[in-house]
């Protein structure tokens, strides 16, 4: 069990180190009293095959022949196992003791290495960690400044919304208002369009009216224009008449003026009745014509004043039927002109509104743009914090990263210190059991 150790441990050992020295001859030593056992069973059994065939005495001096041979070999193999372990153990001590020194040195040396190093370390992460806090800082307070900005400016464009919300629901109000009137006067002057139509209907059926009236006058004007011009030439032709009955009334009255007074009494009777009777005759008929004509003058009067009322009511028709035409077309006109008036009004206004509307938009639309920036800018500083303290746990990562290196290489250190003494006591533990195996064998001896 021993010698399958060793071999294992020279299996993970180099063959030029002391140690692979030390476990060779340890091996050796182990086989050579192997051996040795190996030997001395098969004397015993030979010894057993040859009891009876060779004489006791014989045997005997044989066994102590070998015996001696093997004393001789065992004193020899116990000399050189001695001067072995005198020159391993020197060496051993040596090897122990340079190794000791020299990763003691060498321990010291790395120790003192990563001490400085994690004193650099340790310095350089106390500068990044002052550096990191003096920006932490000023980012802090930076960022506090723009969040208070920020929320200033929020608070402002909320305000604000909040007013241009209000007026834009008043200029909203408005707007229904004046489409309100727009609609309403739209109305009117549809009304009014219509009653215009209406009127413009009317008027052109009374002129229709008024023109029939006025053919049926212009016929009766004509007609009284031919009876009174009828008329005229009956007063002429009576008039005519009545010149000439008087000329013969004056001749007549000439006549019987002139003439002497006759002596018969019969002719003077008869002659006056009968001129008497033709004068009265003439005068009668002259009376007649002058009635006749007078009521013919009376008729033509009348007829011309009647005439002279017909023109003068169409003139008048004509006139009203103008002057209302007028009034009521300068009424539609006027009424037209002031809706169109209230019209062009209400749409200044409401291109007004439309301005003042998007006016407020843009600055609805300015303002949130404000706002985006703020937000965004407030985002980035945000961000820049988490890059600073991400930077921060990097560092402190790697602090515990040297720090577990500097951990693992002491323990590394101190695990090569044990396998040297596990070596040395390994080796010692070997020496031990030798020495008891060669006691044991001298007393069996």
């Amino acid at each position: 069990n021993i010698r399958q150790q060793m071999i294992d441990l020279n299996e993970n050992a180099g063959d030029g180190t002391l140690v692979g020295m030390f476990k060779q001859t340890a091996i050796n030593i182990i086989d050579y009293h192997t051996r040795l056992i190996s030997e001395i069973n098969n004397l015993v059994v030979k010894r057993e095959d040859q009891q009876g065939e060779l004489p006791v005495n014989e045997t005997l001096a044989l066994i102590r022949r070998q015996y001696e041979d093997l004393e001789r070999e065992k004193q020899s193999l116990s000399l050189e196992h001695t001067s072995h372990e005198d020159n391993f153990r020197f060496e051993m001590e040596k090897i122990t003791a340079e190794k000791d020194a020299f990763w003691q040195q060498h321990y010291n040396d790395e120790c003192n290495r990563l001490r400085e190093e994690n004193i650099q370390a340790q310095n350089d992460y106390d500068e990044q960690i002052r550096s990191l806090s003096d920006r932490l800082e000023t980012a802090t307070l930076r960022n506090s400044e723009y969040l208070q900005q920020w929320n200033t400016l929020q608070i402002e464009s909320s305000n604000k919304i909040d007013e241009l919300t209000t007026q834009l629901h008043e200029c909203q109000r408005q707007l229904t208002e004046e489409k309100e009137q727009q609609y309403g006067l739209t109305d009117t002057h549809e009304r009014q369009k219509e009653e215009y139509n209406q009127l413009e209907k009317e008027k052109n059926a009374t002129i229709e009216e008024l023109n029939a009236q006025i053919i049926v006058y212009r016929g009766q004007v004509q007609q009284f224009s031919k009876t009174i011009v009828q008329f005229e030439k009956n007063l002429t032709e009576e008039q005519e008449k009545r010149l000439k009955l008087q000329t013969e009334l004056d001749a007549v009255n000439k006549k019987v003026k002139g003439k002497p007074p006759t002596p018969p009494v019969s002719v003077e009777k008869i002659v006056p009745v009968l001129m008497t009777t033709s004068v009265a005759d003439v005068s009668n008929e002259v009376y007649a014509h002058k009635t006749r004509i007078q009521e013919q003058e009376q008729i033509i009067i009348s007829l011309r004043r009647d005439l002279a009322g017909l023109n003068a009511r169409l003139s008048d028709v004509n006139g009203e039927l103008t002057d209302k035409q007028k009034r009521a077309l300068e009424k539609s006109d006027t009424t037209i002109r002031d809706q169109t008036k209230e019209l062009n009004t209400t749409r200044v206004k409401l291109s007004k509104l439309s301005d003042i509307v998007d006016k407020q938009s843009a600055k609805i639309e300015s303002l949130q743009t404000d706002l985006a920036k703020s937000k965004t800018l407030a985002n980035q500083y945000q961000l820049l914090v988490d890059q600073r303290q991400t930077d921060i746990d990097r560092l402190t990562q790697n602090l515990e990263q040297k720090t577990s290196i500097v951990d693992r290489v002491e323990r590394t250190h101190h695990d090569e210190g044990r396998v040297t003494h596990e070596f040395v006591a390994i080796g010692a533990q070997c020496k031990g059991e030798r020495h008891e195996q060669t006691i044991e064998r001298q007393r069996q001896a």
